[in-house]
């Protein structure tokens, strides 16, 4: 983020793109923005975002026979990258850390 704020302050228009993992982190670059006030990145490209990793309904649910990354892999995953492997967790639920849980409008 900082490097997001630093771009935007000297003037730049930024576009913050993102696969997977980096997909929820570009969301979250744009959530951080909008609550902190500071100028929101041109345009977002996000390609298969991962934004609800403990994965524990919808399609993550009915697609895990094909899917890359099955349930029980994006709980390790995601674990390791908040610290945390419980999903009862908060940050669980974080919507920085786990978009889908986030306030999405303006």
């Amino acid at each position: 983020f900082a490097a997001y704020t630093a771009l935007v302050q000297s003037g730049q228009q930024v576009i913050v793109a993102g696969d997977s993992a980096g997909g929820a982190l570009s969301l979250a670059v744009a959530l951080r923005a909008r609550d902190e006030g500071i100028v929101m990145p041109l345009r977002l490209v996000l390609i298969s975002p991962w934004v609800h990793p403990a994965a524990d309904d919808g399609s993550a649910v009915t697609c895990e026979a094909t899917d890359m990354l099955g349930i029980p892999q994006s709980r390790h995953w995601f674990g390791l990258y908040t610290g945390s492997k419980d999903v009862r967790d908060p940050i669980w639920r974080d919507p920085l850390a786990a978009p889908l849980f986030a306030n999405h409008r303006g």
